[in-house]
């Protein structure tokens, strides 16, 4: 009987390495993918759990168990397992239970464990799953996307990442970031985030971790050739040496912004080269692109600040570069190769927009490596001497936050503050 069972077994674990081996997660993204479409020809809007509904059915002839643990990461990666009602709790429960292995099987299913914790919703799960992942004997062993832990690591409060601070260490202290392409990425993002929210003390702290990446950078800058892709490292490579990232910036004189045009609706005659020529009075970059939708609807909140410092020591300034097009309400025009086309359409653009202050187009991208700039509108102010005071400050956020910060930099310095405070309306 034994050995009819020993038989059995191996004859159940033949097929369930055929099925693994004949699975395919492309396929499935493949149907899936399909399958949403036609229901939208339908005249359907799946989301959410209609979404979660087509997924677990696409993969309802699938045995999960018979999966391997980088055939369900992918699988995780590519499809909107969240969503799934039935999918996602299944994956939960076999991770939970083969996350206990103490080799780098368990430490894979422990990384696709914290993977499955993404969610619609905001709960302490991500975080509960985060430190079980760092904890694991095997962590800095794993195979299958280590990279989530930067991107679970990136999304903590400020408090809860400084005491994740030393396990995230001792985990980074043992990899070797400068041969990791597969972990650039995620973990630059993570870099990113440290001097906001972990401050000069984090920076260094992290800063080995920084110089890893740059090195990885410069190597495979070093043999690549395609003009996207080194485009694509080379801006990544200088986010990470921007003064932001080591720190440099925050109460730090302003990085140099030289302009490639500069335009002033209220003022054609007037010039300027540079982000030096308004040095003494407070400054507010709001950085901007006419593609960006968010920034176009945060410019009314730009345009009550530049009104109400009107006649003060407080310039507001529009920052962008050179994009190869323009977005105007007609529609896209391709300025690629002339940039004089894509100058002489921003004028029309304030006009079109009601821009009332200066704009002017910086010789860096406007995603300015320097001042850490990530996504646009970014607002960055200034204060008269020329030292970067602050940086991420809300675009959309409600006036007075902005104008209290002017404020202060304004009594600081010496200079006159409007007499009235701001008076908010509906419309404003």
């Amino acid at each position: 009987m034994r050995s009819v069972h020993t038989l059995a077994a191996c004859v159940a674990l033949l097929g369930n390495l055929g099925l693994a081996a004949e699975f395919s997660v492309q396929d499935k993204v493949s149907t899936f993918r399909q399958r949403v479409q036609d229901a939208r020809q339908a005249g359907e809007r799946p989301a959410g759990a209609d979404l979660g509904d087509i997924l677990d059915a696409v993969l309802a002839d699938v045995d999960l168990k018979a999966l391997s643990a980088e055939q369900v990461s992918d699988l995780v990666s590519s499809l909107p397992i969240p969503v799934s009602l039935k999918t996602r709790p299944a994956l939960i429960a076999l991770a939970d239970e083969r996350l206990k292995a103490a080799d780098e099987t368990g430490a894979n299913w422990a990384i696709i464990r914290l993977q499955l914790s993404r969610s619609q919703q905001k709960d302490n799960n991500r975080l509960q799953q985060l430190q079980a992942t760092l904890q694991h004997p095997a962590v800095t062993k794993a195979t299958v996307s280590p990279g989530e832990i930067f991107l679970a690591a990136a999304e903590q409060e400020p408090a809860t990442l400084k005491e994740l601070q030393p396990q995230l260490l001792a985990y980074l202290n043992v990899l070797d970031l400068s041969n990791r392409t597969d972990l650039e990425r995620s973990a630059s993002r993570f870099i990113l985030t440290v001097p906001a929210k972990l401050g000069d003390e984090g920076v260094k702290a992290f800063d080995g971790v920084r110089q890893q990446l740059i090195e990885s950078f410069d190597k495979r800058l070093a043999s690549e050739t395609g003009e996207q892709t080194r485009l694509k490292l080379q801006t990544e490579r200088d986010q990470l040496a921007g003064a932001y990232a080591r720190g440099q910036l925050i109460n730090h004189a302003a990085p140099p912004i030289e302009f490639e045009y500069f335009y002033d609706p209220a003022d054609p005659t007037r010039t300027a080269r540079s982000l030096s020529d308004f040095k003494g009075k407070v400054v507010v970059i709001d950085f901007w692109a006419t593609w960006c939708g968010p920034c176009i609807a945060s410019f009314p909140k730009i345009k009550a600040v530049q009104r109400y410092y009107r006649g003060f020591d407080v310039q507001v300034l529009g920052v962008t570069s050179i994009q190869g097009s323009h977005s105007a309400k007609s529609g896209r025009i391709d300025t690629k190769g002339n940039p004089q086309k894509e100058f002489d359409l921003s004028r029309e653009f304030t006009v079109e927009r009601e821009v009332t202050w200066p704009i002017a187009f910086s010789k860096r991208n406007v995603f300015d490596p320097e001042y850490g700039i990530l996504g646009i509108p970014h607002l960055v102010i200034i204060d008269a001497k020329g030292v970067v005071r602050h940086r991420g400050v809300s675009a959309h956020g409600p006036l007075e936050e902005k104008t209290q910060l002017i404020d202060a930099l304004l009594i600081e310095n010496g200079s006159t503050v409007p007499a009235i405070p701001m008076q908010l309306n509906k419309a404003d």
